[in-house]
């Protein structure tokens, strides 16, 4: 019992680190100073709220299907936007498919329902594109499906290119661009337990196949060149092994579905993009 205590203060303390990170990394790397001070906090709220409710999705239906594991550990990162996610450690082997699919499925959509309702409150408190400087070189934020389906039922509209996001719904926009690449299935990400519990004897050909793919994606948006480091040189790739027997029951394959929506509203094939503005026009000749 001490030592699991023990772990439990840990990861509070790893949370404790994470939240400061986030908050110092939004404050000193993406906040314009246009808007309030607590801006760094709302992010921070936002974003590991959605990380901590996947964790918990993963932790508490992992634990009712009889997996021992680990608290969730966040790590805080120094660059970025102050973490590179948690983890949980699995200390058992999966009982069946359908434990190794729903414990893979919980995360994500817990997460993602959280992240929908922050957008659907957040998304209105957006702020209009303002005038850009000519020359200038200017990242821009692609808005996954769910962002501009709720835009535009709570504006009337899909957010604008040049619009800023208000720091909550960044968080989301950060918790939905996680959610969908976990959903990736590779080997022990999220949408590789659940694709390796529908058919786990082509689970390994399947995890190379969506590695190389990613490298190809990679020449569009570089992040999926980390994405596809981390499963190889993490040991991410080697899927989980699992019994056949006994087969999914109707109640997978409807978290098998939704799993399904949840990734096609987060999905984005390039999150992230910078874009240069058009130059100043010359000036006027002046009459010699």
């Amino acid at each position: 019992m001490a030592s699991v205590a023990r772990e439990w203060r840990r990861a509070a303390a790893w949370f404790c680190a994470t939240f400061v990170c986030v908050v110092v990394m939004y404050k000193l790397a993406w906040d314009d100073g246009l808007g309030s001070p607590l801006d760094p906090l709302w992010f921070a709220l936002s974003f590991l709220s959605i990380l901590a409710v996947h964790e918990a999705g993963h932790y508490v239906v992992a634990r009712l299907h009889g997996f021992e594991l680990s608290p969730p550990i966040f790590i805080p990162f120094p660059a970025g936007f102050g973490t590179l996610g948690a983890v949980i450690r699995l200390r058992s082997l999966p009982r069946s498919r359908q434990a190794l699919l729903e414990m893979g499925a919980a995360g994500p959509l817990a997460g993602a329902l959280l992240a929908f309702l922050i957008v659907l409150v957040s998304v209105p408190w957006m702020r209009a594109g303002a005038p850009l400087p000519p020359s200038s070189e200017v990242m821009i934020f692609n808005d996954p499906p769910i962002l501009k389906l709720l835009g535009m039922l709570r504006m009337g509209h899909v957010p604008g290119r040049y619009d800023s996001y208000h720091p909550a719904t960044l968080g989301a926009w950060m918790g939905c661009l996680l959610t969908a690449n976990n959903l990736v299935p590779i080997g022990q990400f999220d949408g590789g337990h659940v694709l390796n519990a529908l058919h786990p004897r082509s689970a390994r050909v399947r995890t190379f196949a969506v590695i190389a793919l990613l490298v190809v994606l990679g020449w569009w948006w570089h992040g999926w060149w980390v994405w596809a480091a981390m499963a190889v040189f993490g040991g991410a790739w080697r899927p989980l092994p699992v019994a056949q027997d006994p087969p999914l029951t109707a109640r997978a394959w409807l978290v098998t579905a939704l799993v399904v929506v949840v990734f096609g509203l987060t999905f984005m094939p390039v999150p992230m993009e910078t874009e240069m503005t058009a130059p100043a026009p010359p000036a006027p000749a002046t009459p010699g």
